[in-house]
């Protein structure tokens, strides 16, 4: 048995925009430097992937990722500084509140 939380983070209206799926994108794209292979790997048609993108740069303001175009290596896709900073906070959060719920429900009397 065990303990399972849901994280993301909602914009002002109650609609949620950031949570594990969309880190995981983020994860996938610094892992193959391509929004495409990205979404490939993650069985996402590309125009998912970068409306979903789009939508974390929109909501924070901050780009997410930056391109580099052609040239030998044929160009690719590397987080900025923000998304990698979304990554290990969101990655923080998720292992700080898992450990928590645990402990919780443990003191209650029920092992988990």
């Amino acid at each position: 048995m065990k303990i399972e939380t849901k994280i993301y983070i909602e914009d002002g209206t109650g609609a949620p925009f950031l949570g594990r799926g969309p880190v995981d994108l983020l994860e996938e794209i610094r892992r193959t430097g391509s929004i495409n292979r990205a979404a490939r790997r993650m069985n996402m048609s590309y125009s998912k992937a970068h409306r979903i993108i789009s939508d974390i740069q929109k909501r924070f303001n901050r780009k997410v990722f930056s391109r580099s175009i052609g040239g030998t290596s044929g160009g690719g896709t590397v987080l900025t500084e923000f998304g990698e900073k979304l990554i290990k906070n969101y990655r923080t959060l998720e292992t700080d509140i898992k450990k928590y719920s645990r402990r919780k429900f443990e003191r209650s009397g029920v092992p988990v």
